[in-house]
């Protein structure tokens, strides 16, 4: 089996069971529950927006943009920024 057919079936699963989840929380809590349901995805969206910019920075192709000599001072410099948010801010990349 293809991976790409395992990966849709996990995908489709994954959604079935979220759906199942904020039915029920909607039908025992009642319209409060969307509100919840809301802020959780709020918050998992923040989470994923402010861990983006490093993930970006990482995973860029450095030696086609700068140069291949100019590759290990620019990933240094990369590295230390990440290590700088990691240690000083309060966001998902550094938590305190």
């Amino acid at each position: 089996m293809p991976a790409r057919s395992v990966l849709n079936a996990i995908a489709l699963s994954v959604l079935l069971v979220v759906s199942i989840l904020a039915f029920v929380i909607v039908s025992h809590v009642g319209f409060i529950g969307m509100g919840v349901i809301g802020m959780l995805m709020w918050v998992i969206c923040n989470l994923i927006e402010l861990d983006a910019p490093a993930s970006v920075l990482q995973t860029a192709d450095w030696a086609t943009l700068v140069g291949e000599n100019a590759v290990g001072p620019v990933m240094v410099a990369i590295g230390i920024a990440v290590g700088a948010l990691r240690a000083f801010t309060d966001t998902p990349l550094g938590r305190k």
